[in-house]
């Protein structure tokens, strides 16, 4: 909540800024405070096993949010409810209704059930000193929002927009309606613009439609009688249905494969967003997944670990065996980091007979974020006296300030990070508050928090593997000492030393006095870890046990 009682708003990015992903953002008025968003950040590949990374939520504390406010269904904004719910109990929770199944779906597997408020397109909701109004606008996922708030005076208003494209073509959702933007937020003597710069760097200018993608779809299809797999963003639920429309239309069976994309077409079905035509969409339970004219939705288009692709593509899964005429389409491009992942799926692919199309070879993937020309519609349309780009790594940050310098320079632009403080006062003075920014919080297992010196310690079992041992403590003075030597992740090289190894334990203990036995530990694990360096060139985890 906002201290200075001459701070009317203040806005705070939790997550999302500097990195893709965990978006979060808290807005504090000068009675009350909510969340914007509450999403996850996905590990890179060193994370040795953690589930996902959330921010630090101990800024929730002293805030006290009433509210959280869903602005659509992506996992870099859904996927940390549970872990709000657990620090914020009595948070009401506003999503649209497909966002609000995703939700539901995601609390069910914690066993865990809330009430959630329907948020409605252009339905304004009202806090004491402000309150802001939903704007459906389009991107990769059905029901996204802006959030358009201002202040009871109307003096000031802001409008955050971290998720979007322009897209006046597709035959699935409504255009956003830039007339009643500008309507609203004409009169305002402040307005500032919270915008996505996930594709300032982007080529296309203009980010290509939904219905751009559906000839070329259909292209394929109606070229190949064999099998194909569309691999995608799962949640792209305009994508399925093109792929589903095209499958129909040259009358081929459909099989949803892979948890997440059968869990969102299910939703999808479940809302009426796509018709649940079951003489097309087929489980594998049903179908003969070995035969021809088949379309499969697939699961993994990053390249997963534990995704469905990845399985068929190492041959690894029991379902789906490739052979001679699949075809694989890459409906999806690698987010940064993933490229590595997926070039080595692709070269599986080909390795086992199968080919690949991506969007290099036609259009068959549209991104959900703007390109420059989309931008330039939003500020013509919102005019804005200052923008803080969002919605991207530090160095899409840094390109989006640039492009706005250099293309509208009347406007003031303000480079924010995680845990920055956009305070705006009765001035309606923008200010940025810089504070320390906070590590997130890794997440492993069953939504348990790992803590960082943890994962230090996996890292390094990992990359240098392990020698555990443990010593017999009525052994200790004897001739020889009693003990079990046990090495993980060790070249074989190791095991034939085990009787030099056993020389050095004794004779350790044959020449030192044990005055305590954790000096002893850290005395023998010196020396074990010498021995082993000298021995494969590197110095190995040591745990030592006294029984």
């Amino acid at each position: 909540m906002a201290s200075n009682k001459k701070t009317i708003f203040s806005i705070v990015p939790i997550g999302g800024l500097g990195q893709i992903g965990s978006n979060m953002t808290l807005i504090s008025g000068q009675t009350e405070s909510l969340i914007v968003d509450c999403g996850i950040l996905f590990p890179n590949e060193d994370s040795f096993g953690i589930n996902y990374l959330i921010p630090d939520l101990d800024i929730l504390e002293n805030a006290s949010p009433t509210d959280l406010i869903i602005t659509h269904g992506h996992e870099d904004h859904i996927g940390a409810i549970y872990h709000i719910i657990e620090k914020v109990p009595q948070i009401k929770v506003w999503a649209s209704p497909f966002t609000s199944e995703l939700i539901k779906k995601k609390l069910k597997s914690y066993k865990k059930s809330i009430k959630i408020n329907l948020l409605i397109q252009k339905k304004e909701i009202t806090f004491s000193d402000f309150s802001f109004i939903p704007i459906q606008t389009n991107h990769s996922i059905p029901e996204t929002h802006g959030l358009f708030f201002k202040s009871k005076k109307e003096s000031l208003c802001f409008f955050i927009l971290s998720d979007f494209k322009f897209d006046n073509k597709t035959p699935y959702e409504s255009p956003m309606d830039l007339n009643y933007l500008k309507n609203i937020s004409q009169n305002f003597e402040k307005r500032v613009l919270f915008s996505d710069s996930t594709n300032i760097k982007s080529k296309n200018f203009k980010t290509p439609s939904e219905a751009d993608l559906i000839a070329p779809i259909e292209d394929i299809l109606s070229k190949n009688n064999k099998r194909v797999f569309f691999t995608l963003f799962p949640s792209n639920i305009f994508r399925q249905k093109s792929i589903i429309n095209a499958s129909k239309k040259f009358k081929k069976k459909l099989i949803p494969y892979g948890k997440s994309v059968e869990n969102y077409l299910e939703t999808a079905i479940d809302l009426n967003l796509i018709e649940n035509d079951k003489s097309l969409i087929k489980s594998i339970k049903n179908t003969n997944c070995d035969g021809d004219n088949l379309v499969i939705l697939i699961s993994g288009c990053q390249g997963d670990f534990r995704g469905a692709l990845r399985r068929v593509a190492w041959g690894e899964d029991s379902t789906f065996k490739i052979k001679k005429g699949d075809l694989f389409v890459f409906s999806s491009t690698p987010i940064p980091g993933n490229e590595k992942k997926v070039s080595q799926i692709m070269n599986k692919i080909y390795e086992a007979g199968g080919e690949v199309i991506t969007n290099a070879d036609c259009l068959v993937h549209a991104s959900g974020h703007p390109g420059k020309d989309d931008l330039k519609i939003l500020y013509d349309t919102f005019n804005p006296t200052d923008v803080i780009p969002i919605h991207g790594e530090s160095y899409l940050l840094h390109a989006h300030k640039k492009f706005i310098e250099e293309t509208y320079p009347d406007i003031k632009t303000h480079l924010i990070y995680n845990f920055n403080s956009i305070n705006i006062n009765q001035s309606l003075e923008v200010k940025i508050e810089k504070n320390e920014s906070k590590e997130p919080w890794l997440i492993h297992g069953k939504g348990i928090l790992l803590e960082k010196e943890n994962l230090r310690q996996r890292r390094k079992m990992a990359s240098s593997g392990l020698l555990f041992l443990s010593i017999k403590i009525d052994s200790i003075g004897r001739k020889r000492v009693n003990y079990s030597l046990e090495h993980f992740g060790l070249p074989q090289l190791i095991k034939n030393q085990e009787e030099k190894i056993g020389w050095l334990i004794n004779n350790f203990f044959n020449k030192t006095k044990v005055k305590t036995f954790d000096k002893s530990k850290d005395e023998l694990k010196i020396e074990l870890r010498k021995f082993c360096n000298k021995v494969i060139g590197y110095k190995p985890l040591v745990f030592i046990h006294f029984i």
